[in-house]
């Protein structure tokens, strides 16, 4: 299914559909899978493939269960027979530019507001927030039309050296507003900027060179410098980061502006966020989450994209993209993305929006950034589903307790699960892959285990678990009192 998923993405759909197929043909009451094929059939145009399809599975679950497909797959079967016979799907094109930047800003006015207050409080501003989030757009609103400001961002590698950022920071300083050093800010600055001239002899001092630097940007103050921006400043090496955070405090800089921003916890990097959001009443941290309900909403109205792309209700699309992304503003343009890539408009079939390779990647990253018991705790609780509950974790992962409230608060922390459940769909999805197929194996028996003991789980879930994990016997048992419970 997952090489399904790859080749439809790539737009090889007989391709895709052959594969299908044999999953069906060792798996066949596999329903989530016969929509996967009717949905290839759609998007090859091919509607009579698509409603044969329903067809099959219709008959075999009549036959097989004495029952019908679920309300979601006669959904999908509604929209197929709303195709017209003679319908193309196009190749895939590039996606809309207002996807990759949209037009407008929204959802951030609060935040915005508090870097304007910031400034009349000649406050510096740490920005944090994961990646995608938002940050960098608010400060290019914020920098709108402001003379004055030196922006950086800071590029990967450079924390393998020590003032690199500085370094690259400086440079562009002295090309904008050329200040004039003094004579032994110059020898001492040369140490950094060879473009200078010749460096001071002997051992370097910190504290002689770090003077040098906040004089150094105190004449560009003079010359109309008014703010200093780094951007991605988790990726700045530790010399560098300790002499920011010393400069945005320094008395003879108070009528500088800083601005930063960051990522709030990045395994490797030498930023520590609990030493710059406390380090000085002069940091204003502010901090970036998803977007609510009604924000998105108005973010999808903002994109000019064609009425075709949007086929659906707007509401009922927010609605669906919030579900599937949180919220998460990168998340949802490249989820709009891959399906306008797949060559399909945004129909109704939100039970499996196509997958973003790039969002997948980020997330497989965060999620393997964590402790080993917290990744298998977020495992678990993507394979129990809409069963899960916490008291599943200690039967389940049998772990000492103390390990589990830690793993918790990680994911917590993390921004991955809110409460009992996952920030979004996406999370649950990758979390999925986490572990090996024998751990999840072994931990399928022992959710089925669990979830036998509590009377509210219905029966045919437990078999599924039972079902994962081989135990034939047993998913047979508790087939036969689903069987029961539905004939009562």
């Amino acid at each position: 299914v997952a090489e399904a998923v790859t080749l439809e993405q790539r737009h090889e759909l007989v391709a895709a559909i052959a594969l299908i197929e044999r999953v069906l043909a060792r798996w066949p009451l596999q329903e989530q899978v016969w929509r996967r094929l009717m949905r290839l059939h759609y998007l090859r145009g091919d509607r009579v493939a698509a409603i044969a399809a329903f067809e099959r599975f219709e008959h075999l679950v009549l036959a097989e269960q004495g029952s019908r497909p679920t309300e979601e797959t006669l959904a999908l079967l509604r929209t197929v027979e709303q195709l017209q016979p003679t319908a193309l799907v196009s190749a895939p094109s590039l996606a809309p530019a207002c996807l990759q930047h949209p037009p407008r800003f929204i959802g951030r006015q609060s935040e915005l507001q508090r870097l304007h207050q910031a400034w009349e409080a000649a406050q510096a501003v740490l920005v944090l927030g994961e990646g995608g989030i938002g940050k960098s757009r608010l400060l290019a609103e914020w920098m709108r039309d402001r003379a004055g400001v030196l922006q950086r961002k800071v590029r990967p590698g450079e924390a393998a050296s020590a003032y690199a950022s500085m370094v690259l920071l400086l440079r562009d300083l002295l090309s904008r507003w050329s200040p004039d050093p003094l004579p032994d800010d110059r020898a001492e600055l040369a140490r950094l900027l060879p473009v200078l001239g010749p460096a001071a002899h002997g051992q370097g001092q910190q504290v002689l060179l770090w003077q040098a630097v906040e004089r150094l940007l105190r004449g560009a103050h003079a010359r109309g410098l008014e703010a200093v921006v780094v951007d991605d400043l988790h990726l700045a090496d530790a010399a560098s980061l300790d002499l920011l955070l010393w400069l945005q405090a320094s008395p003879e800089l108070a009528g500088l502006r800083f601005v930063f921003a960051a990522r709030p916890a990045e395994p490797g990097s030498a930023f520590a966020e609990d030493a710059w959001a406390g380090a000085s009443s002069r940091i204003e941290c502010v901090r970036l989450g998803p977007l609510d309900l009604q924000q998105l909403r108005e973010l999808l109205g903002s994109l000019p994209l064609q009425p075709s792309a949007l086929a659906s209700p707007l509401a009922e699309l927010a609605a669906a993209l919030h579900r599937h992304a949180g919220g998460h503003p990168y998340f949802t343009l490249e989820t709009l993305k891959a399906a306008l890539r797949a060559g399909r408009p945004t129909d109704g079939l939100f039970a499996d929006w196509p997958a973003s390779a790039n969002v997948q990647a980020m997330l497989e990253r965060n999620l393997r950034r964590l402790s080993p018991v917290a990744r298998q705790l977020a495992c678990v609780a993507a394979m129990a589903g809409g069963d899960w509950h916490p008291d599943l974790a200690n039967p389940v992962l049998e772990c000492p307790p103390t390990d589990l409230e830690r793993a918790w608060a990680e994911l917590e922390t993390a921004q991955l699960m809110q409460g009992r459940d996952f920030a979004h769909d996406l999370v649950r999805e990758a979390a999925l892959q986490l572990q090996p197929t024998a751990w999840r194996i072994t931990r399928h028996a022992l959710l089925a285990q669990a979830l036998a003991t509590r009377p509210a789980t219905e029966p045919a879930r437990v078999a599924e678990h039972w079902w994962a994990a081989g135990h034939w016997l047993q998913a047979a048992q508790a087939l036969r009192q689903a069987a029961e419970r539905a004939v009562l």
